[in-house]
């Protein structure tokens, strides 16, 4: 976990509806047990990637997709994801990632 999707994460988590809501400390209890390797980056390099980013043009949803793989670029671990719509931002950043296939029902 990553990012913006470590944020999101702790955000969804508290907003579902009752009966499925959990209370703050259990979010962050879930997101810790759940993803003890989570790797964000320095403010230092947060601004820097705010750089990149306009420098190679990513806006809109594409510069969440880029702070998280950045993340994982920065720490040298591979990215895995399934959400193809990224792939493009990955691949602009030079992120080493693996694009799982959905679960079809």
């Amino acid at each position: 976990m990553s990012g913006h999707a470590a944020v999101e994460l702790l955000s969804v988590l508290t907003r579902l509806p009752p009966p499925h809501r959990l209370k703050s400390a259990a979010a962050l209890r879930l997101a810790e047990t759940n993803f003890p390797e989570s790797r964000f980056l320095s403010a230092t390099d947060t601004k820097d990637l705010l750089r990149e980013f306009a420098e190679l043009g990513l806006a809109g949803g594409a510069v969440y997709d880029g702070l998280v793989g950045a993340a994982a670029r920065k720490h040298k671990l591979p990215l895995i994801t399934c959400d193809r719509r990224a792939e493009l931002t990955y691949r602009v950043l030079g992120v080493n990632y693996e694009l799982l296939s959905p679960i079809s029902r």
